[in-house]
Parts: structure tokens; sequence; C-alpha cells
């Protein structure tokens, strides 16, 4: 196996179990990815986050850090290299 490789199955194990991941029966508050999302705020584990339109009606966001203010007008004017950096 090549060394690419090996480091690239560590990373995405070393990922994966840093998430808690809920079982399908546990009822969770927030949003519902904020227990396996790597750049969840406060705000997202106890607020369900609005369905946004970003760029068209066809493509949609429901997250609290893609907002008027900080990105969505943006990505909407052709700025489609937003990433968001925690600090």
């Amino acid at each position: 196996m090549c060394l690419y490789t090996v480091y690239s199955i560590q990373t995405t194990d070393e990922l994966f179990h840093s998430f808690h991941l809920p079982s399908p029966t546990e009822v969770i508050s927030g949003c519902p990815f904020h227990a396996r999302c790597p750049v969840a705020i406060d705000r997202c584990r106890t607020e369900v986050p609005r369905l946004l339109r970003v760029t068209s009606p066809e493509h949609q966001s429901a997250c609290h850090l893609v907002t008027a203010e900080n990105g969505a007008s943006r990505i909407s004017q052709g700025d489609t290299n937003l990433v968001y950096h925690p600090s």
C-alpha cells in the first residue's frame, strides 16, 4: 500500500472518530448536522437554520454560517471561493 493511501486512511479515521454520530432514533436539538460538522458554532446546537436561496432557486443552504451578511450575498454575486475559517 502506498504511503499516501496509508496517510489518507489514518486521517479519514481520525476525522470520523472525532465527531459524535447520533443514532437514527436519537432526537437532537438545533441543526441536524452540528454533531459532525467541523465548523459548528454554539447557535448550531440550539437553533435549526433557515433554508436560504444562495445563488438560484435550485441552490439553497440551511446553515447559520451562510447568511446575507457573511456569504449568501457574495456567493450570489459570483464569489464562489468563500471558505469558512474557524477562529
